[in-house]
């Protein structure tokens, strides 16, 4: 027996078993969250919700400030995790040796001795010998330069010359 998504109105076919009502889980969690939009949008003025909202947040303030604590300790090391797998996949360096690195230049670019957020590993490409640490900017003009010193100290020079000056026709 074939039955038409609640979501997407597409036909699909019903299991044997359940009272199915969208063809997918995609169409089932895009359903829930415009349904949630919609709750969201009908209450999000009505004073008495507010009122509970802000009554339920000075009751539990602790406990749902302890939880954001919580996910943001969660995130950060996942992300190091990320980082961590990233570095030693493409580098072969830990983390421990990374940081190392950071400190050693005084949390420093390298090449303009900008303070990233973020730095780039900067490698040479034949050896993969790693050179130092980069902010993203600094790291794309070396790979616009194809990593080739000639081509920047010609873009150095250019930069030095003195503009010539306009000339009207």
């Amino acid at each position: 027996m074939r039955k038409p998504c609640r979501q997407c109105s597409g036909e699909f076919e019903l299991p044997g078993i359940g009272n199915h009502q969208y063809c997918s889980q995609r169409c089932r969690q895009e359903a829930v969250r415009l349904a949630s939009k919609r709750y969201y949008e009908e209450i999000k003025d009505d004073p008495e919700f507010r009122r509970k909202r802000r009554d339920y947040y000075l009751r539990n303030r602790e406990k749902i400030l302890e939880t954001s604590k919580w996910h943001y300790q969660e995130y950060k090391q996942a992300s190091n995790y990320q980082l961590k797998k990233w570095l030693w996949s493409k580098y072969k360096m830990s983390l421990p040796d990374y940081e190392a690195r950071v400190a050693s230049q005084f949390g420093q670019c390298a090449v303009c001795g900008g303070r990233p957020t973020r730095f780039v590993v900067d490698h040479d490409h034949s050896t993969s010998e790693i050179r130092g640490l980069l902010c993203h900017m600094c790291n794309i003009m070396l790979g616009c330069a194809k990593d080739t010193p000639e081509v920047l100290r010609q873009a150095a020079l250019y930069l030095e010359r003195r503009p010539p000056q306009c000339v009207s026709h």
